[in-house]
């Protein structure tokens, strides 16, 4: 359990232009059983990018310094809570006629964790489930699973010295006026080194543990990270993990071991060291994602990028003559098609 110093609420709905702070009388069990809940999920949260504060007289990091040293917590949080309101009022202004910001509460916890200090910023989204102002179960907020629009977890050490920032959000890009404007923070590790890392990371575990056991289900997982590097504009390691946990292996030995290799893979994030959560930016690794295979002395296959659904476009298959490879294509058909 995390030991809860202060927390607050604040209800942002830029529609209706509500900036409301919510006060509470008495410290409540349901709450703080839902903070800790809150607070778990955030850490067991499979994507989230590592920040750091581009300064630390920056109006947000600046707040929770002088909280840590025992500022007045009242005043701190509603200068954080109304700089969040700021930059949303500005983003709003911006994509105006295009997209309307989620209405949602802004949770502040200063709290306890093992022998770390932690501070998290949350913004989660209004259902009936806690009472914001009894602060009990009834209604208010969700206790729903992804619950959570946007989050910033934060640890220091005893003497309050900043150890790490982990942000994530509910969207596949963590917005920019979140990291940017609001937190004032940039990424520790940058695209281009994360989507080179996290690949080569993915690549190399299937070509140890699967392709041994069976060349068709390599090439054809292989194929499936090519495609989702190739088409997708943010890497999220969930969706990455569910690649995997959906194929159907051709080979009984790859089905059989597929769960023990989905648990490897989980462990990439961490022992190679790369976000499970970034934009992507595949410059350094648009070479690996295409492969050319040679058919016949003047005949090549060139892939030059994922095909979605390639097990029933590229189909081998044999018959009296030999192997062969059996290629849908419309295109193909009508440059070889007798007039």
């Amino acid at each position: 359990m995390i030991d809860i110093k202060n927390f607050c609420m604040h209800t942002i709905d830029i529609e209706n232009k509500i900036f409301l702070r919510k006060n509470f009388t008495s410290e409540k069990k349901d709450f703080s059983l839902y903070l800790n809940t809150l607070i778990n999920e955030i850490l067991l949260n499979e994507k989230g990018r590592s920040y750091s504060f581009v300064s630390d007289t920056e109006e947000v990091f600046s707040c929770i310094n002088e909280i840590l040293k025992g500022g007045d917590w009242e005043i701190l949080s509603e200068k954080i809570a109304s700089k969040l309101n700021r930059c949303e009022i500005e983003k709003q202004e911006k994509v105006s006629g295009i997209a309307t910001l989620k209405k949602g509460n802004l949770i502040q916890v200063i709290g306890a964790k093992d022998d770390k200090i932690i501070c998290v910023l949350t913004k989660v989204e209004n259902d009936p489930y806690i009472d914001e102002d009894s602060l009990d179960l009834s209604s208010g907020l969700p206790v729903k699973k992804n619950r959570v629009q946007k989050s910033c977890y934060i640890e220091f050490d005893k003497k309050t010295s900043f150890m790490e920032m982990i942000l994530s959000d509910s969207l596949p890009k963590i917005s920019e006026y979140w990291w940017s404007s609001f937190l004032a923070s940039i990424p520790v590790i940058e695209s281009l080194e994360n989507t080179k890392k996290a690949y080569l990371a993915i690549d190399d575990l299937l070509k140890r543990k699967i392709k041994s056991k069976s060349d068709t289900d390599y090439w054809y997982l292989r194929n499936d990270i090519n495609s989702y590097f190739s088409n997708k504009e943010a890497f999220l390691f969930n969706e990455v993990v569910e690649i995997f946990e959906s194929y159907k292996a051709d080979n009984e030995d790859v089905k059989e071991f597929l769960p023990v290799f989905i648990e490897e893979l989980k462990k990439l994030p961490r022992t190679k060291k790369f976000d499970t959560q970034f934009d992507l930016d595949t410059k350094d690794i648009s070479a690996r994602l295409k492969r050319k295979i040679v058919l016949d002395p003047n005949i090549e296959l060139r892939i030059t990028g994922g095909i979605a659904d390639i097990k029933e476009k590229i189909i081998p298959d044999k018959d009296e003559k030999g192997v062969f490879i059996k290629i849908y294509s419309k295109e193909g058909y009508n440059a070889f098609k007798n007039e």
